[in-house]
Parts: C-alpha cells; structure tokens; sequence
C-alpha cells in the first residue's frame, strides 16, 4: 500500500504491516473467490456475483438492516421475510430458474450439505450459467409490476449474453 503524505512525499507500507495496523478480519468473508474472477464470464456477472456474496443487493432484509422503512415481507409472495435464501433458492420462482437453466437437482442436492447462501453458491460456482439473474427478474417485479416466465427470462438472458460474445469477438467490446 503506498501512502502519499504532504509535498509529494510517499510511504510504502507491505500488506502484512497494514494487516498488523488495520484490524478488517470482520470484512473478510470465507470462501473461493478466485473462482469467481476465473469464470469466463462478462465482468457484469462477476459483480454481481460479488455482490451477492457479499450480501450488498437491496433485498427487503437488507434494506432494514441499513434504517430503510420498509416491508420485511417478500416482493413475490407477501408472506416471507425476503432474504438471500428466499429469493434465490427457497422461493418457487427461484426454482423455476434453476430448473430451466437445468441447475435444480445439482442445487438440490447441495442444500442439506452446506451451511449458508455462500457455501452453496461457491458449491455450484462451476455449474452455474452466467445468464441467470433472479434479481433483474425480481426487480422487474418491484418497479415494474411485470412478471416474467423464467423459460422467457432465461431466453432473453441467453439472447443478450451471445450478442456480448459476438460483440467481444469483433472487437466492439464496452
């Protein structure tokens, strides 16, 4: 870490001395991550990835957690608190998108297995298709009052994700 003092002058401290001064063990979460920054997929999913397993998407959850005054309850069923778990996995729209982009029964069998979202995440890392995104169908559903069928998402997911391809072999990559 290089540290730029008053006049131009410059510190350089190693990771280790920070790690010594700077306790941040409580932002460190457990996990593979290089898996994720060696999937070959758009940077877009990546950080989504990201931040899923870092818990910072918006769900009901954690918008309480961070003084927001809002609903506990799920945007799709009006009945469970929304969370990680629930939206990705638990709800049955969730498994709809799983069972289309043929993810269920690998999912399945991982849920009684692991011990949170992140260890199942990391768990089907090397299955999972880089054109799932729960979350956009959700907000669909929250802003847009539009429901969309997971077999039509998932279409329109792999639709955008092989123009991307094509945009990156010719050249016109953004």
């Amino acid at each position: 870490m290089r540290i730029v003092l008053a006049f131009g002058t410059s510190l350089t401290i190693s990771n280790d001395h920070v790690d010594a001064i700077i306790d941040n063990n409580h932002l460190k979460t457990h996990g593979n991550w290089m898996a994720i920054s060696n999937l070959n997929i758009p940077s877009k999913f990546k950080h989504f990835l990201w931040r899923l397993l870092r818990e910072c998407l918006p769900t009901r959850h954690r918008l309480i957690h961070k003084g927001v005054n809002c609903s506990r309850e799920c945007v799709f069923c009006s009945s469970n608190p929304e969370n990680y778990w629930l939206l990705f996995f638990d709800f049955p729209t969730a498994k709809l998108f799983l069972q289309a982009a043929g993810l269920w029964t690998q999912t399945e069998e991982k849920i009684c297995t692991v011990a949170d979202t992140n260890d199942l995440i990391f768990s089907l890392l090397q299955q999972l298709a880089p054109d799932i995104s729960a979350n956009s169908s959700r907000n669909e559903k929250l802003w847009k009052e539009v429901d969309i069928a997971p077999h039509i998402f998932i279409a329109l997911s792999n639709q955008k994700y092989s123009e991307r391809l094509y945009q990156v072999a010719e050249g016109r990559s953004s």
